[in-house]
């Protein structure tokens, strides 16, 4: 019996502790001004597509990490990049890709990774329902020396790689671009790709030293890839260079290979490039604006054309990072150059900073279609969207760990770090057809929440909750509800314990012999309507 007593007084005591804390995950702000629609995450083995109102609206379990990014497509099923162990040697960065259909069971997955290549941090779904992804593509130190590099090391170069999905976890690889195939020195003359790179601002400079990070071999480290329809372009953001690039799609393979070709006329040259002149002889170290950013992403102006460019300035001053935009001087397929002078324009735009808000790593933007900005803080897992005076119309901080654990509400979660987040219209492709009925939220044990969804697209659209009252008599959990209720009963590491049952008005006792002494998450699931509780139990 002192056992019992004191275990008891333990558990009234946490659960006083956790709801005497702040909140400190979750949703913490939905306005009218938000744009409503759900969102996608994943920083772990887990992939999230919450509500504006923080509640699942769908969850995919995977046996591995992403490496990094995650999409949904518009036929509701999920196109997952995946971190693998491989002869390359980078896997928390990537190594394989995975498709998932929208009730979580595995369609298709393969690892192209050998000691020779990997995909790594972002890919991009096209409009003809092939993908495209970024690879690193290793060079070993005697071509690197004779290709011009003045290092005798191996490098990690750039490739982008268009996939088609076959039946069976096979492939079709339909177009590449190589960087290996637009490389300038001017080092040494007596070696390949000697030349005067002011002169070929669309070729990379062998021998350019920026931002390595903790591995010369990486001197690239693309970190996202965009594409643009319109344009048949692509879009590139090399963290190291402190650049964004454009190339052409339009070309093929072979032509991807030279310097004509394609809607442009160049080929696979670089077609823009812009953030860093100094990387091709045409600035100062002075003049670069972007340092490790992340999260290039095309975006539409006010002629409602795609061709401006926004940028998660990670680094844009020495405590701060930033949301900047730019308005490149394009002319059809082609983007003017002044002879000497660097790509315009001139300066960024500046969408969003202020103090305190600052990612070293990761981090995403997002245009949405009301023109407000969703930004991913992804340091701290901290989610917002603006409006165009700024202000914050919708926040939201990740509740889980690292290791995929979801954190009690009041907790700190350890590691919540997240690649990037992106929405999608309630309305978004073929979701409609799918069971679209919100969930508990990601987080154990929320607090009451007056959450409401702003939209007209759905009937009862007010979600709120309000904890039932319950008792526990003789090991069962009574529980006074007035319709048909599901109840379900998790450990606080957010691990189910069996119990799962549906309860009317009438039958509303749920037997807790299977479980030992300790607190539980109570999560109570009617239609359109969800809340949990806190439940210390002690078995007698």
């Amino acid at each position: 019996m002192r056992f019992q007593y004191s275990s008891l007084l333990f558990f009234v005591c946490l659960l006083n502790t956790i709801n005497a804390q702040e909140q400190t995950v979750g949703l913490f702000t939905n306005t009218p001004d938000s744009y409503n629609g759900y969102t996608l995450f994943s920083n772990n083995t887990e992939t999230y597509l919450i509500d504006n109102c923080g509640f699942i609206i769908n969850q995919w379990s995977s046996d591995a990490r992403p490496g990094l990014n995650v999409y949904l497509l518009e036929n509701g099923n999920l196109l997952r990049t995946k971190s693998t162990i491989n002869d390359f040697g980078q896997s928390p960065f990537g190594g394989g890709f995975e498709l998932f259909d929208w009730d979580g069971n595995i369609i298709w997955t393969i690892d192209p990774s050998n000691e020779n290549q990997q995909p790594h941090h972002d890919i991009e779904p096209l409009p003809n329902g092939h993908f495209l992804a970024i690879m690193w593509d290793k060079m070993s130190a005697d071509d690197a020396f004779q290709n011009g590099r003045i290092d005798n090391e191996t490098v990690w170069l750039e490739k982008v790689v268009e996939y088609q999905i076959l039946p069976n976890n096979n492939y079709n690889i339909v177009w590449e671009w190589k960087l290996r195939n637009h490389l300038i020195q001017d080092h040494d003359p007596a070696k390949l790709n000697y030349g005067n790179i002011s002169s070929n601002p669309g070729k990379i400079n062998f021998n350019y030293k920026g931002d390595e990070l903790n591995n010369p071999a990486d001197w690239i480290h693309l970190n996202s890839i965009d594409y643009n329809a319109e344009l048949d372009q692509i879009m590139l953001s090399s963290r190291s260079f402190g650049e964004i690039w454009i190339i052409d799609h339009s070309t093929t393979t072979q032509e991807a290979e030279g310097d004509t070709g394609g809607n442009s006329g160049k080929g696979g040259q670089i077609l823009y490039r812009w953030g860093n002149p100094a990387a091709y002889h045409r600035g100062t170290p002075e003049d670069q604006i972007f340092k490790t950013q992340h999260s290039a992403t095309w975006v539409f102006n006010e002629e409602n054309e795609r061709t401006d460019i926004v940028v998660f300035n990670n680094q844009y001053d020495n405590s701060n990072s930033a949301i900047q935009l730019i308005s490149p001087p394009i002319d059809g397929y082609q983007y003017t150059l002044i002879q000497t002078e660097s790509f315009g324009p001139d300066q960024a735009n500046l969408i969003f900073k202020e103090d305190g808000f600052f990612s070293l790593v990761m981090s995403s933007v997002q245009q949405l279609p009301n023109n407000n900005w969703l930004i991913c803080e992804g340091d701290n897992g901290h989610f917002f969207e603006i409006n165009n005076q700024n202000d914050i119309v919708w926040e939201y901080i990740n509740p889980v760990n690292l290791n995929g654990f979801p954190v009690l509400q009041g907790g700190t979660p350890m590691m919540n770090r997240t690649f990037a987040v992106k929405r999608y219209p309630i309305d978004y492709g073929e979701i409609q057809n799918f069971n679209l009925t919100p969930g508990p939220p990601i987080e154990l044990a929320p607090w009451e929440s007056d959450c409401q969804i702003f939209s007209t697209s759905f009937e009862d659209q007010n979600i709120t909750t309000n904890i039932p009252q319950w008792k526990i008599i003789d090991q069962q959990l009574e529980i006074s509800i007035s319709s048909p209720t599901k109840i379900e009963l998790i450990d606080l590491y957010g691990r189910k314990t069996g119990i799962n049952k549906s309860v009317t008005s009438d039958e509303n006792q749920i037997s807790l012999e299977s479980l030992t002494s300790g607190i539980y998450v109570v999560i109570v699931h009617s239609e359109k309507r969800v809340v949990s509780f806190l439940l210390p139990y002690i078995k007698n």
